[in-house]
């Protein structure tokens, strides 16, 4: 499975939504809804071209180190962002930075998400060279893994390296006979 974080982030969403056309492959996009809200346009297309859409948070805060009202607050105005600018609730969800407790658990849970992180992780966020992120996945990518790459950034971060990788990271895995699914 590939997973798209912290977007929607034009032009790079554009883009990887574009390389994902051409080569017939879906993905779940875990957005932050303050980007959905600054990106609506992107945002539709994702949803139009039809990926799954996770919901990430509303700002990008590590939810262990806030209250449960605030960890709430974080959940709850994505959601709404989503529902207004999508008509969507997402069921899945990726908490920032992979950071969790029995808290955010619970209220994941309670909430009726599916609690999503990831098995190959090369850190594309640093922007390494886009064939470093190519050959990293591919190495490291197993059977039934969930990738997780980065279309968007909390700070605005350029994500051209890993735009520039994915057709490499695409055509790598399925040379090596993996397909592509979405659903989790």
């Amino acid at each position: 499975v590939l997973t798209f974080d912290d977007g929607p982030l034009p032009p790079y969403t554009n883009r990887i939504l574009d390389t994902l056309k051409e080569h017939c492959v879906k993905a779940v996009f875990f957005m932050l809804a303050k980007n959905v809200r600054l990106h609506p346009r992107t945002a539709r297309r994702v949803k139009r071209e039809g990926h799954i859409i996770g919901n990430h948070s509303f700002s990008h805060q590590r939810l262990s180190e806030l209250s449960i009202a605030k960890i709430k607050r974080e959940i709850e105005k994505a959601e709404k962002v989503y529902m207004d600018i999508l008509g969507v609730r997402p069921n899945l969800f990726r908490p920032p930075y992979g950071d969790y407790d029995r808290r955010v658990s619970k209220i994941i849970e309670e909430k009726g998400y599916k609690l999503i992180l990831w098995d190959v992780n090369v850190e594309d966020y640093k922007s390494p060279p886009f064939d470093i992120i190519s050959s990293g996945i591919i190495s490291k990518t197993k059977n039934n893994n969930i990738i997780v790459l980065h279309d968007g950034s909390r700070l605005g971060n350029s994500r051209l390296q890993t735009q520039k990788a994915l057709p490499l990271i695409i055509k790598g895995l399925k040379k090596k006979g993996y397909t592509f699914f979405y659903y989790l």
